[in-house]
């Protein structure tokens, strides 16, 4: 390490023009990237959902359902209204009253049930499928069409238009956010480092990293929008660690007297097995995502741990160069400190220690909360923005017509009769709202050859049929399950199995099944790799164990929160926020102890543990900071769901590592210290060290 760290110091000026290179390129294909908002295309390929799904498009095409609320209206108006609507580009089928009725006749004279799912209150509502699917580019021309035609009074609802909404919102935060995050960050780094300048350096290096980042996603194909809006802000949070923790080397060679490049190198040959067993462990913990079933972890861990790899490059190979080329500039800016000194809070850790059984006895319920969390696992959860125009609308549509929940049953073709009869046995279900069918709007007794060609097309193929259903219920709970069930005992009597459901509601369940696969398989793989890095890297059993043990703690803290508070939990965010804040914290663990065992060889354990604390607390402070702040800012600055869920986790989340790492782990190692020792090969082997301070104990 030594060659390399000389060589490129050295080579500085080389360096720094390559990374400014790769930068400008990267930053040029940020725009080509393709980003998929749908959801559904990260399921399993050999699940039932996607064999329903790929059926479904075969015999029906892709098209996207949405409902229209138009108020203050009448019914000859209605009727006008639905022609021009018919004429947009993009819409397929329209289907209204006047398709089920006969809207001449005297509204007392027509069927009420009928007649309030169109029109009630004097707002009539539109039943609209247009070409494409929900995530279309047509399908979003013709909803804005749709908007300008129908007024401003118009409401619209349905999977296509929250996806279109949700476009429109991440593209919008995505830059809002990182604008919002960065000069955060840059205060925080001003208040905790002791120079003016250093932090332009920090942020100039993950800031390089995370465009390369960016940029290289162009080769993945497309990345979840998901991925795209926390990806950047988790690498500042995350990889600012491996920069700290490499300038703090570099000042504190400095300090001893060297000139800035002699310190670099003895700088990175001090930090680089630190920066190293941090990197590795959050990369462990982002590529435990790859072995998921449900492939939205895949494209997350490809792209997280791809960042991390790109950061510590940048942080090993450029830092370094930025560093001592501006070294001047570093040192005329010098300013004091202004975080507190940690000695005192290390001798009150100290004294404290005694105090731990109590802080694990209170671990213990966290446990078992996080593991009695409600999951939601619906894409209206994740995907939601809450207090849009679009959220306003669907709950006044509610309010009128009752919840948009639709379901497509898809079964074999047979008799009009025996259709009939299933529309009407579905119809009857409480909260099936409404059953559209073939048979059930070509009404008794009007032989199958007079129907409309327009009306078999949408509902039958030469093999199949489909009734299509709309349920009052949410799109996941108890409730809604007991519905589900009810469709299949319906469809069952009629068609045995050979019948296919498509729509959120009914894909919950097999989605929940894989789901619960796959947080056993990250955990356990992540925890696995996590274990064995720690350990090659202290050559110990008994601290791998230890570091883990306070990370976990820390995260069933932070899972309990919802559980306690009656919230639900989206799946994705417990998912990733389990691997996340294991791999990313784990690294203040591994900082502390590696202050206390060099302070270890020359000190009472009591007096290690509070230089621990004092030299390592003001980084773990820091990097905790900077994740928790940037966690909590893309909370308050996002409005969708899954979203600022998963970054209030990941700020949380970071409060509560650093916080056992800061005042927890110092007062184990203490209390530990002799079973640690024995079991640490690198102490071990200086016996001798280690029984002087033994010495020195007793006679304290």
């Amino acid at each position: 390490m030594d060659r390399v760290a000389r060589h490129l110091v050295q080579k500085r000026n080389r360096i720094i023009l390559l990374f400014l290179i790769l930068t400008v390129l990267c930053a040029a294909l940020i725009p080509f990237t393709k980003i998929e908002y749908r959801l559904s295309q990260y399921l399993p390929v050999d699940s039932e959902i996607w064999a329903a799904l790929d059926l479904y498009h075969q015999e029906f095409g892709d098209s996207a359902a949405i409902r229209v609320a138009v108020p203050k209206i009448t019914i000859s108006e209605a009727v006008n209204l639905k022609e021009q609507l018919r004429q947009i580009p993009g819409v397929k089928r329209i289907l209204w009253l006047d398709d089920v009725l006969d809207v001449h006749v005297p509204v007392s004279a027509m069927d009420t049930d009928t007649l309030n799912a169109y029109y009630k209150s004097g707002t009539a509502l539109y039943q609209i499928e247009l070409w494409g699917d929900e995530y279309s580019a047509s399908a979003g021309k013709a909803i804005g069409e749709i908007r300008k035609t129908a007024g401003d009074l118009a409401m619209l609802d349905g999977a296509a238009v929250t996806s279109l909404a949700l476009r429109e919102t991440a593209l919008k935060q995505i830059a809002g956010i990182t604008l919002l995050v960065i000069p955060i960050l840059f205060l925080i780094l001003l208040i905790c480092t002791t120079s003016w300048f250093e932090p332009v350096l920090l942020i100039a290096t993950i800031g390089v990293s995370a465009v390369l980042n960016l940029g290289t996603n162009v080769f993945l194909g497309n990345v979840s929008f998901i991925s795209e809006m926390v990806a950047t802000i988790l690498q500042f949070a995350i990889s600012m660690d491996y920069a700290i923790f490499l300038l703090h080397r570099f000042e504190e060679q400095r300090r001893e007297g060297y000139e800035p490049e002699e310190a670099m190198r003895r700088g990175m040959a001090g930090a680089i097995s630190t920066i190293s067993a941090s990197g590795l462990t959050t990369i462990a913990g982002f590529v435990a995502f790859l072995f998921m079933r449900y492939r939205l972890g895949q494209d997350l861990g490809i792209v997280l741990a791809k960042g991390i790899v790109l950061s510590f490059i940048s942080v090993i190979a450029l830092l370094p160069a930025l560093t001592v080329k501006f070294a001047r500039l570093v040192e005329k800016s010098r300013h004091r400190s202004f975080l507190p000194s940690f000695h005192s809070v290390g001798k009150g850790i100290s004294k404290a220690r005694y105090c731990i059984p109590i802080v694990i006895l209170a671990i213990v319920p966290c446990f078992l909360a996080q593991n009695a969390n409600t999951f939601l696992y619906g894409d209206e959860a994740v995907v939601a923005t809450e207090g849009s125009p679009e959220a306003k609308d669907r709950e006044r549509m509610s309010e009128l017509f009752g919840r948009n929940n639709p379901m497509v049953v898809m079964a074999p073709r047979g008799e009009m009769g025996k259709e009939a009869q299933v529309s009407a046995n579905l119809s009857r279900i409480p909260r099936v709202s409404q059953v559209q069918s073939a048979a059930a709007l070509l009404g008794e007794g009007i032989p199958v050859e007079l129907a409309p060609d327009a009306l078999l097309e949408q509902f039958q193929t030469e093999a199949y049929s489909r009734y299509v259903l709309n349920l009052d219920v949410p799109q996941e709970g108890e409730e809604t399950k007991q519905v589900i069930e009810e469709i299949r005992s319906v469809m069952s009597d009629a068609y045995g199995d050979a019948y296919w459901l498509v729509g959120s509601s009914a894909s919950i369940d097999e989605i929940r099944q894989v789901m619960e696969t796959d947080f056993s398989r990250v955990g356990v793989i992540s925890v696995v790799a996590i274990l064995l890095i720690v350990l090659l890297t202290f050559r110990s059993i008994s601290i791998p164990i230890l570091l883990i043990l306070i990370i976990e703690s820390a995260i069933w803290l932070n899972m309990s929160i919802p559980y306690f508070m009656g919230e639900g939990l989206i799946f994705i965010g417990y998912l990733i926020i389990s691997a996340i804040q294991l791999g990313a914290t784990i690294d203040y663990g591994i900082l502390m102890t590696q202050d206390y065992l060099k302070h270890r060889k020359t000190m009472a354990r009591q007096e290690a543990g509070v230089a621990a604390v004092e030299t390592s607390g003001p980084s773990i402070f820091t990097s905790a900071l900077i994740l928790s702040v940037a966690g909590f800012s893309v909370y308050a600055a996002s409005s969708i769901q899954g979203i600022a869920q998963l970054c209030l986790l990941v700020g949380r989340g970071a409060v509560f590592s650093g916080v056992f790492v800061i005042f927890l782990l110092p007062a184990l190692l203490i209390l530990l210290d002799p079973f640690i020792m024995k079991t640490t090969y690198a102490h071990k082997r200086n016996k001798g060290a280690n029984k002087e301070v033994s010495i020195h104990e007793e006679s304290g």
